[in-house]
This record gives structure tokens, sequence and C-alpha cells, in this order.
């Protein structure tokens, strides 16, 4: 067993290598696909948006105010599979632990196929995504 000290500077490094390549910047050159969320018409307070996988992975677009439309464009080396629009609102005043209620309100977007120069909208009120221009 390792002493304590070196236990934690093991830790610590390990923490430095994973900051340093979730800080990485993204590819200028990788394809770019562009998400524009539309809450202009009053679907949700302020919303939470993720980007979220078939195989489950969840990649944070941004936060989208009542009243607001965001776009909010993506450089991935290679969009892969088919993807789904989550929006959790951020109604944490609201939850009650002891109801079972430890999870926001979330809706989901219908699942589409995101590839570089693919631009859309997802209108949050009506739920629906509206493709604008195709990849390819």
């Amino acid at each position: 067993m390792l002493p304590m000290r070196i236990q934690s500077l093991a830790l610590a490094a390990v923490c430095l290598v994973g900051a340093a390549c979730a800080s990485t910047p993204e590819d200028p050159n990788a394809p770019q696909a562009c998400v524009t969320v539309d809450n202009s018409r009053g679907g949700s307070a302020l919303a939470r948006v993720f980007l979220v996988g078939t195989d489950g992975t969840r990649s944070r677009i941004g936060e989208v105010p009542m009243g607001r439309t965001v776009t909010e464009c993506i450089r991935r080396s290679s969009f892969s599979g088919r993807y789904q629009l989550v929006v959790e609102e951020g109604a944490a005043d609201r939850m009650d632990p002891a109801l079972n209620q430890n999870q926001p309100r979330a809706l989901v977007s219908e699942s589409f196929v995101l590839e570089g120069g693919v631009r859309l909208t997802w209108d949050i009120r009506t739920n629906r995504i509206i493709l604008n221009s195709s990849g390819g």
C-alpha cells in the first residue's frame, strides 16, 4: 500500500491530466453542426439544454431563458448516430425528495441525425425540430 502522501500526489496528477484533456479546444477544421433552441414563445421559464447521443452521452448546449432563442454550433471530428435534445427546467425549488421528485422536469425531442453542415431549430413549446439546412 502506498503512503498517503504518494496517493494524494497521484490523485492530484490524475485530476490535472483529466482537467487538461477536458479543456482541449475543439478542432477548428472539424465539421460543424448548429442547433437553435427556440424558447421565445414561453415553453419553459429557464431551460438547461443537452444534446444526448443514443449511447447516453450528454453534452450541455447551454441555458435558454423564456422569451429567448439561442444558437450553439458544435464541432466534432465525427458525428455518428442519432441524437435527441433534452431540456431540463431549472425548477429545483419545486422538487421534493420525500416524494421521490429528485429530477427536474424534462422535455425530450424526437431523434435526429446530426452531421457536419446541418442547421436545425428546436421549438421547445411545440417540441418540433425543423431542419434548416442539411449536411453534406
